[in-house]
């Protein structure tokens, strides 16, 4: 971006004088300010708005500010601002008390070229010549322009004199003004009123006696006529009265509904009947409170009706001597109700049961009567597809049921729900839901104990979630308290975990790859050369493909007993992937330092170790034919003679 300057022009313009109407003159309280604003290019900034911030020091260029404001304006054509210093928005200080007397002073401007506030360019000149008028609005020894500040003045007191006529002072005269009198010369000697719409109005006719009796009118008034306050009258409103003028004088109707209904007949002596009807009634008649009706009430009317749409009740088969009732879909029997059936061991049962359902299959549950409610369908011989529910006991250990929801096809229960008690102390209780495969035993599938546990293939659960079985998951994966999912069974390792044949000291990729280091250096703790000096090994500078590394120098001839023939050559937990780290691999190794001296120097294992403090370690980083990288601590790697024994720790990935 280009760099703006400002090639600044001050003008400090003559400031008027102007005269009100006193004797005195005031001078404006604003300087005009002009300049012209260029970029690094010498080039005028035309027609933008830039944002000014100006302020007045006294006594020097660093001193005191005794008024700031700012101004936002444009450029014109030519790259001039105009403004007028003492009109913007005040900052600090008051423009209009500046003594000018008091100077030098010095005009401070700051620039924002770009119309903001962020003001990058500042200019400061002295104002070696203060307006004449603002000089001496505050110069001592100045005419302040009222005349009791003026001294030697003639004595006018036998010219002046003081009204104290009393009847002028009580006359209307007395507050006249100047401003009056001048009303006065404009006042109209007379005039004729032209206006059509104002002679057509009624206002037209309004005299002067009428106006006398508005100012005379009654702004309340309280009725106190005791026979007006007893009459209809007394209670109309202002809104009846707009309502009668907007009632109908006559009416037809004409709503076929309407004249079709029982209203219609309603004459006006009806409504007056109405009005006339008992609001209470207490019945006195001796013989209506003898009889069985005076108990009747509109309930028991309405249950009559219920009862007659049933049918003829003589010809029911209802006999108020037995102790059962039969219809042609309802049979009642002593606390047992059959719908479509005759109910036999069941409180409630709906439907028609196979002819040997209760007594072969179910006689002794039946007999202890745990069923409460039976919904069968018709069960036939050579089929078994129709289905039976049963709501109460199951034959499974009764002892502890509880409730059951138990589903039957044919002669065999084939699924159920049930309520058990999950042990004979507390009352705890437990939801069980049980299936079977053809003819063999009803088997528990899912349990939910008291406390909320579920077991699937399994009666006694242990956590919020056991499973006998294998849990398969298609979509989605698992997630984890932590809030992460893991969709597949690899596991998260992590830096210091023991794992492939080492110890890990670098993760990614959410922990599923990284680097392991050997437990223990394979030097033999006396270092071993490089090798391989006066030899450029190609494709061997890479600082983080340590495999690649010693791939190369292994090809070039690398030695089994020199630093990346050892890790070539190592087996440890039985991977033949080994190899010497690059130099930024080590660097790594030195970062988890800490953490691999603490586990591996903390397991009683003499043969594993961590990293020796003051040992410089070999990368498989080369720098030429003679000189390698080797590290001696985090982010301190140089380059020395591959001649020299350093210590080696082999790393693999994974």
């Amino acid at each position: 971006m280009k760099n703006i300057f400002i090639s600044v022009s001050i003008l400090i313009l003559g400031v008027n004088l102007f005269f009100s109407g006193q004797m005195y003159g005031q001078s404006p309280d604003k300087l005009s300010y002009q300049a012209i604003l260029r970029n690094s290019s010498h080039e005028l900034l035309k027609d933008q708005q830039v944002g000014m911030r100006i302020s007045i020091l006294q006594g020097s260029t660093d001193g005191i500010v005794v008024y700031i404001e700012t101004q936002t304006l444009s450029t014109n054509s030519n790259g001039l601002i105009s403004l007028e210093i003492g009109t913007g928005t005040v900052v600090s200080g008051d423009f209009s008390t500046i003594d000018w007397a008091a100077g030098p002073y010095f005009l401070k401007t700051e620039t924002d070229p770009t119309g903001g506030t962020n003001y990058t360019i500042t200019g400061i000149i002295q104002l070696v010549s203060v307006p004449y008028a603002l000089y001496a609005k505050k110069a001592g020894n100045t005419f302040s322009g009222n005349y009791n500040d003026l001294i030697n003045t003639p004595d006018l007191s036998g010219y002046i004199t003081t009204e104290t006529d009393p009847i002028f002072t009580a006359s209307p005269a007395h507050g006249i003004t100047g401003a009056d009198t001048a009303k006065w010369n404009n006042k109209l000697d007379s005039y004729t009123e032209t206006d059509p719409v104002f002679g057509a109005s009624v206002a037209y006719g309004i005299s002067q006696s009428d106006t006398a009796s508005w100012n005379n009118k009654l702004d309340s008034y309280t009725e106190t006529d005791p026979v007006f306050g007893a009459s209809v009258a007394y209670g109309i409103s202002q809104g009846d009265t707009a309502s009668w003028n907007n009632k109908l004088d006559s009416y037809t109707e004409t709503d076929p509904v309407f004249g079709a209904s029982v209203a219609y007949g309603i004459s006006q002596s009806d409504t007056a009947s109405w009005n006339n009807k008992l609001d209470s009634y207490t019945e006195t008649d001796p013989v209506f409170q003898a009889s069985t009706a005076k108990n009747i009430t509109p309930d028991d009317t309405t249950k009559w009706s219920m009862a007659y749409d049933w049918g003829n009740h003589a010809n029911a088969g209802y006999d108020p001597s037995s102790d059962s009732w039969k219809g042609d879909s309802l049979t009642f029997t002593m606390r047992n109700i059959g719908i479509k059936t005759t109910p036999t061991l069941v409180n409630l049962q709906l439907g028609k049961p196979y002819n040997n359902f209760f007594t072969n299959s179910f006689q002794e549950v039946d007999t202890a009567k745990d069923r409460t409610l039976m919904v069968s369908g018709i069960w036939e011989a050579g089929t078994h597809s129709k289905s039976i529910i049963f709501l109460g006991g199951n034959w499974v250990n009764p002892n502890q049921v509880t409730g059951s929801l138990t589903f039957a096809s044919g002669a065999y229960e084939n699924a159920a729900i049930q309520g058990r008690e999950g042990n004979n102390t507390d009352w705890s209780g437990e939801l069980v839901f049980l299936t079977r495969h053809d003819n063999n035993p009803m088997t528990e599938k899912v349990r939910i104990t008291e406390n909320g546990d579920v077991g699937i293939g399994t009666s006694a659960p242990s956590s919020k979630l056991t499973v006998n079985g294998t849990i398969e998951t298609t979509t989605g994966g698992v997630k984890f308290p932590d809030g992460t999912t893991q969709t597949t069974a690899a596991p998260k390792h992590y830096i210091g975990e023991l794992f492939g044949g080492g110890i890990v000291f670098y993760v990614y990729d959410n922990g599923q790859h990284g680097l392991i280091a050997s437990p223990d250096d394979l030097d033999g703790g006396t270092g071993v050369p490089w090798g391989l000096s006066g030899t450029d090994v190609p494709n061997c500078e890479s600082g983080w493909d340590g495999a690649s590394n010693t791939a190369a120098i292994i090809a070039a001839g690398g030695a089994a007993n020199e630093a990346a023939g050892l890790c070539y050559n190592y087996t440890g937990g039985g991977f033949t992937d080994w190899y010497l780290p690059s130099s930024w691999e080590l660097n790594n190794l030195y970062v988890s330092a800490y953490v691999i001296a603490k586990i591996l120097e903390s397991d009683g294992d003499p043969n594993t170790n961590g990293l020796v403090n003051d040992q410089k370690y070999w990368s498989s980083t080369e720098r030429d034919a003679d000189y390698a990288f080797p590290l001696f601590g985090y982010n301190n790697a140089a380059d020395y003679l591959k001649t020299n024994n350093y210590r080696v720790r082999a790393v693999r990935s994974f």
